[in-house]
Formats: structure tokens, C-alpha cells, sequence
């Protein structure tokens, strides 16, 4: 099935670049103008492409990383563990610096 989306992925692309050629010829575009529309179509469909990737691993990773998360929250029951205040603060140390360094490289990407 992945490989059936790249390729349909990659037909559209196709698709859409010889569409933008056949637009440039009846437009009367001279060829420097022709590749300048060709290359914008190109562009465009890579940041298609990037935005999908972007939120196709960026859900996974985050429902991963949720239910990791949810299991680690199980270590508080007193029930079942046994530890002090210091592990606890250690674990939820830990978990903070991760969060600071993944909002500092998300806002440093917007700068």
C-alpha cells in the first residue's frame, strides 16, 4: 500500500507538471518562461509532499510518545512501586528538559 501512494504521488506530480507544459505552450510562453512555470509546480508539490510527511509522523510520533507517557504516569501508583520523592522529580526532570529542547527547536525553526 506505501508503495501504491508513492506512485500515485508521483503520477500527480507527473501529472501536474506535464499539465503546467501543455498551459505554457498555449499560453505562448517562451521556454525560459516555460521552465520558470514547470520549476514552480515542481516547488510546490515538494512542499506538498513535506507537509504531508510532516503531519503523517508527526501524529504518529506524538500518539507514541502519548501513550509512553501514559505508562510512565503508572509508575505513580504507590500500590505497585515503590519510590521516593527524589525519583519522581528525577523522572519528571528528565521529561521536562526533553519538552524544553522540543519547544527551543520548533521556535528556533520559525525564526
Amino acid at each position: 500500500m506505501h508503495k501504491r501512494k508513492i506512485m500515485n504521488y508521483h503520477q500527480n506530480t507527473v501529472d501536474r507538471v506535464i499539465a503546467a507544459q501543455i498551459l505554457a505552450d498555449r499560453a505562448g510562453l517562451n521556454d525560459n518562461q516555460k521552465k520558470a512555470l514547470v520549476k514552480n509546480v515542481e516547488v510546490e508539490q515538494n512542499k506538498s509532499l513535506k507537509k504531508e510527511k510532516f503531519i503523517k509522523l508527526g501524529n504518529k510520533r506524538v500518539k507514541k510518545t502519548m501513550a509512553s507517557i501514559k505508562l510512565i504516569s503508572n509508575l505513580a501508583n504507590s500500590k505497585n512501586y515503590s519510590y521516593s520523592e527524589k525519583d519522581a522529580n528525577q523522572i519528571l526532570k528528565l521529561l521536562n528538559s526533553e519538552i524544553k529542547k522540543l519547544k527551543f527547536k520548533f521556535k528556533k525553526s520559525f525564526k
